[in-house]
């Protein structure tokens, strides 16, 4: 660590100015289908010891609303130009949806922040006279062995963690710290620098992060003590590109990672062509678990105001009367205007289906009608679908899962399923779950 510290990272100071946040903004929304609430964050540094500096750390955290409990986050270093990953393009005619790391980390019931780097420290040699370094400095030039904008990074993520400590939404002993590139070197020294970040995900992280100083490939020593990269490290290595080589460094990148030890470290290429969020996360899940959100179901009635016969002791009003008092009983938000023959083995089957075709299960619709038969069943169904553990939600909440902007555009026979339709657009086999519910209510009745 001392030898990092020196040599390459720089040291942090041992004391530094009090954060205070602030919630400048709370919002509502849905992401992957779920309930999230957003909060915009703002970090004020204290400066008043160098009033002349001011340091405000932008960043933003995002949770199930509908969670069970505290959640995992992960903490992303986020570049100015963009947060995250945009989508990918369709591939092909066939309709292909690949969900950002935003939304696969919400459908697996965990949280998601990001923090602006710059606004901690710049990302340039002339931010060195701003910052958080120039700040602690009270306007002085660094010293050879200070720290860098790598550590000042590293030191704005504690300071996020220091507010995740505060939430109850977070489960703090469970937060990640992620990054690309530059933010990769971040992520990772973060990760060395502080034990409470419980585990990384370190992408494309070049010389300074996970690739080996001594391996004359790709991005070197030259490189990072250069001109334009000289700002993320200590004063101090810049003399590895000359008249030393990255042979005479004291220590090299393996030693760092050893640093994380025994939290788990992901490193991966990174790119936004090759996607290592779906491995990251399975990855992941050896180590930590988050709290299983309620499955969800929109209740839908279709052919209003008339289906089916009547039964001799019924009136229209008398089953309309009935599903509305079943739904009041439960309580159900409000509904659209089923089919109950299919209910029971369809659950399995949806879930099922949907894990096959999505890899995670979505917001489901369930259609209903409106007929004698549904007086008896509709409170079965209610009852079955509550001790399965299903949360009762309205159609615009379903169907802001990101499943349903994608049409399949396929012709298949009539009463088939979205689900149905998906998988055969991806070629993807059925499943084994089987559903003869039907045969046995027809034989039940007859």
């Amino acid at each position: 660590m001392e030898d990092f510290d020196r040599e390459v990272y720089g040291r942090a100071p041992k004391e530094t100015p009090q954060v205070t946040w602030v919630v400048a903004h709370e919002a509502k929304g849905t992401v992957a289908g779920r309930p999230v609430i957003t909060k915009k964050l703002v970090g004020r540094v204290d400066n008043s010891s160098f009033p002349a500096i001011a340091v405000a750390i932008d960043l933003s955290l995002t949770v199930p609303a509908d969670a069970p409990g505290p959640v995992p986050v992960m903490l992303e270093f986020g570049f100015s130009f963009g947060r995250g990953r945009p989508p990918a393009p369709p591939a092909g005619p066939a309709p292909s949806y690949e969900p950002t790391w935003q939304e696969q980390l919400i459908s697996k019931g965990w949280g998601y922040a990001v923090l602006l780097p710059t606004s901690v420290q710049a990302d340039n040699g002339a931010g060195l006279s701003r910052g958080i370094i120039r700040l602690v400095n009270k306007g002085q030039p660094r010293k050879p062995d200070d720290w860098g904008a790598l550590r000042a990074w590293a030191w704005g993520a504690s300071r996020a963690l220091d507010y995740f400590e505060t939430d109850k939404a977070v489960d703090a002993k469970k937060v990640g710290i992620e990054g690309l590139s530059r933010y990769g070197k971040a992520a990772l020294v973060t990760m060395a620098y502080e034990q409470r970040f419980a585990i990384a995900f370190v992408a494309s992280s070049g010389a300074g992060g996970a690739k080996l100083h001594r391996r004359d490939y790709g991005e070197r020593v030259e490189n990072v003590a250069g001109s334009g990269q000289y700002h993320w490290v200590a004063g101090n290595y810049i003399k590895y590109a000359g008249p030393l080589t990255a042979k005479d460094l004291p220590v090299d990148a393996h030693e760092l990672i050893a640093l994380c030890a025994p939290r788990p470290v992901f490193v991966s290429v990174g790119s936004f062509e090759v996607e290592g969020w779906p491995t990251f996360l399975k990855f992941a899940e050896r180590y930590i678990q988050a709290p299983a959100p309620a499955p969800r179901v929109a209740l839908t009635f279709d052919d209003l105001p008339v289906h089916s016969s009547l039964p001799p002791s019924l009136s229209r009003s008398d089953v309309a009367l009935s599903l509305l008092e079943a739904l009041r009983s439960h309580p159900a938000p409000p509904s659209y205007g089923f089919d109950l023959r299919r209910a029971n083995a369809s659950i399995d089957a949806s879930q099922a289906a949907a894990k096959l075709v999505y890899g995670r299960d979505i917001a489901h619709v369930m259609l209903l009608h409106i007929g004698g038969f549904q007086t008896v069943m509709l409170p079965q169904l209610l009852d079955l679908l509550e001790r399965r553990g299903f949360r009762l939600v309205t159609l615009g909440e379903a169907q802001s899962d990101p499943i349903y902007a994608v049409d399949p555009n396929q012709a298949l026979p009539t009463g088939v399923t979205l689900l149905d339709q998906m998988r055969v657009a991806k070629a993807i086999p059925a499943s084994a779950t089987t559903d003869d519910t039907f045969a046995r209510l027809t034989a039940a009745c007859r």
